[in-house]
């Protein structure tokens, strides 16, 4: 038999072991497995799957694929096959293949006898219609072409087979070294290759372009409605005290008595600390015996004031006296001069009538008894002028007297007042020191007081600085008090949102624990600062129960205006698409689009529909053309999307768990995870009722891949659009604390 025809007899013997298509069975059923087109494509193809039983085709059952690389999870989603019509027992379903490689294709039957599943293995590259070979087959088969080959070129080339020298002990010694490393790779790369990872042929001939997995796909979808809304600006402020007192120390001082700690609530007035200042008894005596002797320094002082203006006015007595004396004594010296003057007067003329009377007499024309008398006339007017100069003399001597007197009780009277002055100085100096002595003790007095110090408001003890037993000085901080009811609540506004914002304005902070508390803008300032651009804006809002702390961050909403009976969307479902006009590098015109599901579910198609976009509250926004009540929008997943793209609701899987945990002994709650973190961010749950936490990541912009629960010591993966379930037993009492693996998100579950 010549080489040529061993051949032919090789490819007919492998040709008539070759099966027209996949074979396989789930249970009862029998099946076939093809694709469309035949050689499985890198990207989207047709699953054929024929269903039989008892060698005859099945109709009316539920077939579902889900093809899949082991180990790897690409989003794939189960697809439901749709019978073929006129082809009985015939069902296809859309399968992906986005990378090049080897696949599991895991058909379920639902029949007449019950469910049933199988596996078949597919490869990109494979013409599974044409049926396949045995893996050990085509090996076998090229080892006897080979031996073919090599037995017909001996025989034309006339060589003769010597197993002698083929079979020595180099040739058989390579040969199982050979075997052994060959064997050692097989068992190496199929025992300790990581799961999901590729053999070398897969990874040279894989595609880096991946398709998106065939199916619908995810996205949150929402119905427009119609309501009220309200726009509004949302801040992040903080929390400040509306009145805040610092207790400080005002004397020295050991910290003997401080009952109270943060937390704790204070009244105006009360004592809130004790010192012991016992040291600043002695302090306090020595100031009112300095007191005591200032007083009496200050009594001695006024009786020699008293007795000093005495002698001054005895003194200015004497000096009006010795004036008074004087001013007579010169009235004397003038009466005396002028009788004086008039006794010379009458001196010379009787002098003068004696002479001529001496004449007379001689001449004999006068009487002797006429001359005698007139000489004795003339001895009285020298008399009488010798008694004139007397008393002048005497007067004279008596205005000497009175200037002396009155320059002695001149003298007297400098001294009286120079006295009284000293006096009144010494007595100054007594009231001063008196007043000194009476300020310190007062003063010691004061610090003996300042033992107790007193709350000077109603608040709360938000600072404790020092404790009981340590030695503090004056201006030390012992304990800070804050009023915290009402409190006050501050953020920076953008300025561009400041033209919106006005006193009186309408605010809503969400309170910590849940729930939300309303309050009005107390106060905008009327200023920018020039760096951030932003202003400030304070609200008063109520804290009975004091879940706002000083310090604390809050998330404040504005309300600037209210809208009624406005189209609503969510406000992550509008898009902005800006449009140039030829040649120009800026944007000429700016489009609000949003995504549309038309059609009836499941059978669901997204389109793009632009619509004018009215007030927003950050979570639902109105739109006032475009839309129609009842129209389902894509809220978020959208990111991918083409027109006409299937779609389905991402969150009907989550809400049909939470609507079968309604009905059992379970708690169950879907937490969102999206660029505003988890929503609900705290929830509550009771304590000893199984619960369930399914967490559903909505979009890429954020970092929650992953949720971590420290306490429980769970760390889960969130792949996108996926619903992850939690399911634990809570216990009374707890406070589960969650975040992501950044710990950057963060939430947190209350057990009643």
């Amino acid at each position: 038999m010549s080489f040529h025809r061993a051949t032919l007899i090789l490819f007919l013997l492998l040709a008539g072991v070759a099966r027209a298509a996949l074979p396989g069975s789930a249970g009862h059923y029998d099946l076939t497995l093809t694709t469309d087109p035949a050689v499985i494509p890198v990207g989207t193809a047709e699953l054929v799957v024929t269903v039989s039983l008892d060698n005859k085709p099945l109709e009316g059952v539920q077939v579902t694929t889900f093809t899949h690389m082991p180990g790897m999870q690409m989003g794939e989603r189960p697809e439901t096959a749709r019978p073929v019509a006129g082809q009985p027992g015939v069902y296809r379903a859309r399968a992906s293949f986005p990378m090049g490689g080897a696949y599991q294709v895991q058909v379920t039957v639902s029949g007449p006898h019950g469910a049933a599943e199988t596996t078949f293995s597919v490869a990109t590259g494979e013409d599974v219609s044409a049926g396949r070979l045995p893996r050990w087959l085509v090996p076998t088969a090229v080892g006897l072409v080979l031996l073919l080959l090599i037995a017909w070129r001996m025989r034309v080339t006339g060589q003769r087979l010597q197993p002698r020298r083929l079979l020595n002990r180099q040739v058989l010694g390579g040969l199982f070294l050979i075997g052994v490393m060959l064997l050692g790779s097989f068992l190496a790369v199929r025992h300790f290759r990581r799961p999901g990872s590729m053999t070398p042929l897969e990874a040279q001939v894989m595609e880096m372009d991946m398709p998106a997995p065939v199916g619908r796909i995810p996205v949150v979808l929402a119905a427009v409605q119609r309501g009220p809304v309200e726009e509004v600006l949302r801040y992040t402020g903080q929390a400040l005290p509306f009145d805040q007192q610092v207790v400080t120390a005002r004397t020295t001082g050991v910290v003997e008595w401080m009952p109270f700690y943060l937390g704790d609530r204070v009244s105006r007035g009360q004592v809130l600390a004790r010192l012991d200042v016992s040291g600043l008894d002695p302090r306090l005596a020595v100031s009112r015996a300095a007191e005591r002797m200032a007083t009496s320094a200050r009594s001695v002082a006024e009786g020699e004031r008293l007795q000093q203006v005495a002698e001054l006015e005895r003194a200015r007595a004497q000096s009006a006296a010795a004036r008074a004396a004087g001013e007579a004594a010169a009235t004397r010296i003038r009466d005396a001069e002028a009788e004086v003057q008039a006794a010379l007067a009458q001196q010379a003329y009787r002098v003068e009538f004696l002479a001529r009377s001496r004449e007379l007499a001689r001449e004999g024309a006068l009487s002797e008894e006429e001359l005698q008398r007139d000489q004795a006339e003339t001895a009285g007017a020298e008399a009488r002028l010798r008694m004139a100069r007397a008393r002048l003399d005497e007067a004279r001597a008596g205005l000497r007297q009175a200037e002396a007197e009155l320059v002695a009780s001149g003298a007297l009277v400098d001294a009286a007042r120079a006295a009284h002055q000293t006096g009144a100085s010494r007595l100054a100096e007594a009231e001063a020191g008196q007043e000194m002595a009476r300020s310190q003790t007062a003063l010691a007095a004061a610090e003996r007081g300042y033992a107790d110090l007193k709350a000077g408001l109603d608040g709360v003890v938000t600072d404790r600085v020092v404790s009981p037993g340590t030695l503090v000085q004056p201006g030390q901080v012992l304990l800070r008090v804050a009023r915290v009811d009402p409190i006050r609540l501050q953020a920076n506004v953008a300025e561009r949102d400041l033209e919106e914002v006005q006193v009186g304005d309408r605010v809503r902070v969400p309170q910590p624990g849940g729930g939300t508390v309303q309050g009005r803008l107390s106060a905008v300032r009327p200023a920018v600062e020039p760096a951030s651009r932003q202003g400030l804006v304070e609200a008063l809002i109520p804290n009975p129960g004091h879940r706002f702390l000083p310090g604390s961050y809050v998330d404040m909403e504005i309300v600037t205006r209210r809208v009624e009976g406005a189209l609503l969307v969510p406000a992550t479902a509008l898009l902005t698409s800006a449009s140039t006009v030829e040649g120009a590098s800026v944007p000429q015109d700016s489009r609000t689009l949003v995504w549309v599901a038309r059609g009836q579910a499941p059978d669901l198609n997204v389109q793009r529909v632009q619509v004018t976009p009215g007030p927003s509250d950050g979570l639902r926004a109105a739109v006032t053309s475009g839309l129609a009540a009842g129209d389902l929008v894509v809220a978020s997943g959208f990111e991918n999307l083409k027109e006409g793209d299937p779609v389905v609701d991402s969150t009907r899987q989550a809400a049909a768990g939470d609507a079968q945990a309604a009905a059992g002994e379970v708690q169950s709650v879907t937490i969102r995870v999206s660029s505003q973190g988890f929503t609900p961010a705290r929830l509550e749950l009771k304590g000893g009722v199984p619960a369930r936490l399914t967490f559903l990541r909505l979009d890429e912009q954020n970092c929650g891949t992953e949720v971590v629960f420290a306490s429980l010591g769970v760390r889960r993966d969130l792949p996108l659009n996926q619903p992850v379930v939690l399911e634990f037993t809570p216990q009374s009492g707890q406070t589960l604390d969650f975040s992501c693996g950044m710990d950057m998100l963060k939430g947190q579950v209350l057990v009643r």
